[in-house]
């Protein structure tokens, strides 16, 4: 008879305390639902802000243009400067950044296609001022001049 009431005191003093581990657990969980909806919450708000703010951003025209650098060794100013606005007055060409040294100057282009093409471009305009002789290097995005008599 005693070992049946201490085992009815051990079963009710163990599943009062599994009671109250499930008690905690479930509390636990409670509180992972609460921050997993409010991190969702989060989330669908930066995606209807980044469509929001989608709006005001630049538009990019399709490809970002290219960098080509035009490296020319031998050039004086004014020929540099005729070269400069021949480039500029290519198709496809953004922009031009010129950069004059008495030792090596440099021309800076933002154009869309290849630097062959680019080449192919000043070369119908530019004949006056150099020749195929005097190209050292084409490269994907690097042209190199050198107009320095040998």
């Amino acid at each position: 008879m005693k070992t049946l009431i201490i085992s009815c005191l051990a079963m009710l003093c163990f599943g009062l305390t599994g009671l109250k581990a499930q008690s905690l657990f479930d509390k636990v969980d409670q509180a992972l639902n609460k921050v997993d909806k409010a991190s969702n919450t989060a989330d669908k708000t930066k995606g209807t802000s980044d469509k929001l703010l989608g709006f005001f951003k630049k538009k990019d025209g399709g490809e970002a243009e290219a960098m080509t650098t035009i490296n020319i060794s031998g050039i004086n100013l004014v020929n540099l400067k005729k070269l400069n606005e021949t480039i500029q007055g290519c198709k496809d060409v953004e922009d031009t950044k010129m950069k004059y040294s008495p030792n090596g100057s440099t021309i800076l282009v933002a154009y869309e296609g290849s630097a062959e093409d680019l080449l192919a471009a000043i070369q119908e305009s530019s004949k006056d001022i150099f020749t195929d002789e005097h190209i050292e290097e084409l490269d994907e995005h690097s042209i190199s001049i050198n107009l320095i008599k040998k």
